[in-house]
């Protein structure tokens, strides 16, 4: 079972959903919503939940709990308040609608954590070129500063490969010629964190859609900010902490 770190668990919360546990949910969830209760194709194992945590099917656009501003078609039994914390661990980035989910999100908490694979993960991991129905994951996301707004783009065979011209993107490009045409195998060496967006918030949240890397860039939202934990971690200061990256450190010095 997943934990936050400690200065970052709601050890407060009475309430705790989380939407798409699968195999591997979060410690002290009271509340569960899967969409394949039975089906692995999108998970690595079988749903495991805790003794006496309520479970709905259901999905991140439609989330079965929750207080509900009218008596709609299939509300019947539902809470009238708001879950204290919530989890959102890898779901996001499934979902056909993104600004319907996080709808849901701010309909039924005031707090929680989503985690999605970050672009520069996104980049390095998913099959290429791209086949879209070979890809569970239909959207690249990432937060900027604000920890109240996820930035969105769709995937396609235009966005694989696309970079932004700023210092994260010439970087995050560097990275992707390494594995995809040296073949190099960089993602298991690389940092967790920038492999992973992770945003703690507060709602309400806001979802910006963006039509390219490059755009979401120029409107000061790049995408690919999470390659600085690579550039630090591999830094003459810190690379010797992990021979794990003090390999990929010998890669990055390598000429393109």
């Amino acid at each position: 079972m997943k934990r936050l770190p400690l200065h970052r668990r709601p050890f407060w919360a009475k309430r705790i959903l989380e939407i798409g546990p699968g195999h591997a949910p979060f410690v002290g969830v009271t509340h569960a919503v899967d969409k394949f209760p039975t089906n692995n194709e999108q998970r690595a194992g079988d749903l495991n939940l805790a003794a006496g945590v309520e479970f709905r099917e259901g999905d991140l656009e439609a989330i079965p709990f929750g207080p509900y501003e009218a008596n709609e078609p299939g509300t019947v039994n539902q809470s009238n308040s708001k879950f204290d914390y919530l989890y959102v661990s890898h779901v996001l980035e499934h979902v056909k609608h993104p600004e319907k989910a996080i709808s849901e999100v701010n309909r039924v908490t005031e707090r929680g954590y989503i985690a999605t694979p970050s672009p520069l993960r996104e980049q390095l991991s998913c099959p290429y070129p791209f086949v879209g129905e070979a890809d569970f994951h239909r959207f690249f996301c990432w937060r900027s500063r604000d920890s109240k707004v996820i930035h969105v783009l769709e995937k396609s065979a235009d966005r694989l490969g696309e970079f932004c011209g700023c210092r994260y993107g010439l970087m995050a490009e560097r990275l992707f010629k390494f594995q995809r045409i040296d073949g190099l195998e960089l993602e298991s060496l690389m940092p967790t964190l920038s492999k992973e967006t992770r945003v703690y918030f507060a709602t309400p949240l806001n979802v910006v859609i963006h039509s390219s890397f490059v755009d979401a860039c120029a409107d000061g939202a790049c995408a690919y900010r999470s390659v600085k934990y690579v550039t630090f971690w591999t830094s003459p200061f810190t690379y010797w902490v992990s021979s794990r990256l003090g390999r990929l450190r010998a890669i990055l010095k390598k000429p393109i």
